[in-house]
């Protein structure tokens, strides 16, 4: 059975750590508006009515092309990264963004929790995850694992998601309380840094994208997987990877779900359709 808190309180963060959130942020914000064709926000007050509640918010995404993280946070007012419960944690790879002593400063200086593929569900960074939650903390993840752009010739609404990685049900599972969890869909970020690419950190231009954010997940939808559980003493072992698999499945089809809704209308509407409350950050 893994340890329940095997972690001390996060610290408050350092001020080398805000100037390179500052930075970086307001640098992609600065692509976001002038780099691109387009930048269509959708459904961003469903995700701060949810960081000034309190709790912890949890939100998951598709995952289609490297630089979406940071690039996506570009949306967010400048407010919520002065504060440190709102501005957003995630999870990278060892291999992929951790590869020297720069990196690897840069990374964590950037709210970055680093994970090891084949790691498991219980290493230290799905810990920490679970407690930045229970803190009140923002927590982003990209469950795929990797990305998964739509290969040539089909449209995101053909292409499925990946198989969601264990990882973000076992946070859920060592959560001590439910954050609220959104479904996020992102559009058009393979066009931004399309596979193969040529040179590694030029992205391309006059791309259309979107990031459209998905009402918090029904409560008693969650709940209803997890309640029973933690009701019977949190159980570990088959009765945890069991209500893991659950959740994980539940959140897949979540984003899915969104996903759908949204291609469905780009399709219909055209990329830039937009509802009340949704803007273009270019204008």
């Amino acid at each position: 059975m893994a340890p329940r808190a095997p972690l001390s309180p996060t610290p408050p963060r350092s001020t080398l750590s805000t100037l390179t959130l500052l930075t970086v942020t307001s640098a992609c914000r600065l692509f976001l508006q002038h780099g691109t064709g387009s930048t269509t926000v959708r459904g961003l007050p469903h995700l701060l009515r949810a960081l000034e509640s309190r709790r912890g918010v949890l939100t998951v995404s598709n995952h289609q092309a490297i630089g979406e993280d940071p690039l996506i946070h570009g949306v967010m007012p400048k407010r919520t990264l002065l504060d440190d419960r709102t501005t957003r944690w995630t999870l990278g790879a060892s291999d992929v963004i951790f590869r020297n002593a720069f990196l690897r400063k840069f990374f964590t200086l950037g709210q970055v929790l680093e994970t090891f593929r084949g790691g498991g569900v219980d290493q230290p960074a799905i810990f920490r995850a679970a407690q930045l939650l229970d803190e009140g903390r923002w927590v982003h993840i990209f469950p795929e694992g990797r990305i998964n752009p739509p290969p040539p010739g089909v449209t995101p609404s053909q292409h499925p998601l990946l198989p969601f990685r264990w990882g973000v049900g076992r946070i859920l599972t060592l959560c001590s309380e439910t954050p609220l969890v959104l479904p996020i869909h992102l559009s058009g970020f393979d066009k931004v840094f399309p596979e193969p690419r040529p040179y590694l950190f030029l992205p391309s231009l006059s791309a259309r994208v979107s990031v459209t954010i998905g009402a918090p997940v029904q409560e008693r939808r969650v709940e209803a997987l997890l309640g029973a559980w933690r009701a019977a003493g949190r159980q570990e072992g088959e009765e945890e990877r069991a209500v893991r698999t659950e959740v994980t499945a539940l959140l897949r089809e979540e984003v899915s779900a969104l996903g759908r809704t949204v291609e469905a209308r780009t399709e219909k509407e055209g990329c830039e359709w937009r509802e009340e409350g949704d803007f273009d950050l270019r204008r």
